[in-house]
């Protein structure tokens, strides 16, 4: 009893990081499988594949983290930003972006058939100029949202 009082802290703080890793494995392995399927149709239409990078994913994730703030779907931020001051925030310095959002869809295929059913998502994701992607997903009334962001550096 001494020793669960002593460490209850410690305990605690295990626990949380703990259960912070487990709800994070579904997140990241959507994001893993929807940067797949992109690449999968890139690679069908002969385009080089999109390179993960950290500075996308984090413009990203302020994103999916922002919109559910607001409770809206848009290419706007809540306090009026966009993708381009988004990406400044990041720290990426780019030439060409772009940014593709979905609400509602379950998993990374139905979230790509989506886009690809989309003319200016479409258009996104076969951009040839764009190299790198960062893709993060948040909750907005209480359905998935996915934000993926892509980029090419200057």
């Amino acid at each position: 009893m001494r020793f669960l009082r002593r460490h209850h802290g410690l305990l605690i703080r295990r626990l949380l990081l703990l259960l912070g890793l487990l709800l994070a494995q579904p997140a990241q392995a959507g994001e893993a499988d929807l940067l797949r399927a992109v690449n999968a149709e890139r690679a069908n239409h002969g385009l080089a594949l999109l390179q993960a990078d950290a500075q996308l994913r984090q413009a990203a994730q302020a994103h999916a983290d922002d919109l559910p703030l607001c409770g809206r779907l848009s290419h706007d931020g809540c306090d009026g930003s966009d993708l381009r001051q988004r990406l400044r925030r990041a720290g990426y310095t780019f030439a060409q972006a772009a940014e593709n959002i979905a609400l509602g869809t379950p998993d990374a295929a139905a979230t790509l058939a989506a886009w690809l059913n989309s003319p200016g998502h479409r258009a996104n994701l076969l951009r040839p100029d764009l190299r790198e992607a960062g893709l993060a997903l948040g909750q907005l009334n209480g359905q998935i949202l996915w934000v993926l962001v892509l980029g090419a550096r200057l």
